[in-house]
């Protein structure tokens, strides 16, 4: 038996909801200036771009730590529950 990959599934629409989310806030922040987002964007000094991306991709990477150490425990379940199977089937006599 496979673990689940609903985890990615949650992870990848979370992480989708997070980006969307972010663009909007930028969009609302910047978007309103005269020169428009692009205007404002490229005004942005090299450590508000760092900051910006660590903001918006983050939580992506933290969601997909996530998933994957999710699925992970779920290996780990089915190989402790096969591993007591065996056990109990060798202590029979």
């Amino acid at each position: 038996v496979r673990p689940s990959r609903k985890a990615y599934w949650f992870a990848a629409i979370a992480s989708l909801l997070w980006l969307c989310g972010s663009a909007f806030v930028l969009n609302i922040r910047y978007g309103a200036g005269p020169d428009g987002l692009a205007g404002q964007l490229l005004s942005l000094g090299a450590a508000e771009w760092v900051l910006m991306t660590r903001v918006m991709l983050g939580p992506v990477m933290f969601f997909r730590v996530l998933a994957a150490l999710y699925t992970r425990t779920q290996e780990m379940r089915l190989v402790s529950r096969a591993m007591s199977q065996v056990a109990l089937r060798l202590a029979e006599p």
